[in-house]
């Protein structure tokens, strides 16, 4: 726990200087956060949550880059920790190449992020990070790491439906998961 807190402590004592950088196309970012949690009743997901605990740490730190106008390749690595769910050891999140042929087709392939629901959608986008837990009904916090990502490829784009009526999205994937 202290070594948790020496990392916490430099980078809110450095968050100031902190910023993305664009490095002639490379990409560098990430953020780290620390939660707590409380419950009134219970001990929620491993952790002495009905006295408090701060036992919630989440680091990532992602790096891209756009080769060509149309291939981007990128890698991201995690750390998280939730009471005894997690380890405080890095894994590779997903690492991929993505060429997209035009506005209405592209691939990825490598360990793909697969959306599910609001997973890799919208909960690991650290602009959009959520700070409180999604219902753990529909999206268990101890699966992250198994709906994250799958060894595979993926179809995406976009499908126009008029001036009037916007775009369709679609994906479709096919691999394993890890």
């Amino acid at each position: 726990m202290p070594r948790r807190m020496l990392l916490i402590l430099f980078v809110c004592i450095c968050a100031s200087s902190l910023y993305a950088q664009d490095l002639t196309g490379l990409e560098i970012h990430g953020y780290v956060t620390q939660g707590f949690l409380f419950s009134s009743n219970n001990n929620y997901l491993t952790m002495e949550s009905s006295g408090g605990s701060a036992q919630w740490t989440d680091g990532v730190v992602s790096v891209s880059d756009s080769l060509t106008d149309k291939l981007r390749v990128g890698i991201q690595l995690h750390m998280y920790q939730l009471g005894q769910l997690g380890s405080s050891y890095v894994q590779v999140d997903w690492a991929s190449a993505d060429y997209r042929f035009n506005d209405y087709f592209g691939v990825r392939a490598g360990k793909v992020k697969t959306v599910l629901g609001l997973f890799n959608d919208s909960q690991d986008v650290d602009a959009a990070f959520l700070w409180i837990l999604l219902p753990q009904g529909a999206y268990p916090i101890d699966n992250r790491s198994v709906f994250l990502a799958h060894l595979g490829g993926e179809v995406y784009g976009f499908v126009p439906l008029g001036s009037r009526s916007g775009k369709l999205r679609y994906s479709g994937y096919a691999g394993g998961q890890p």
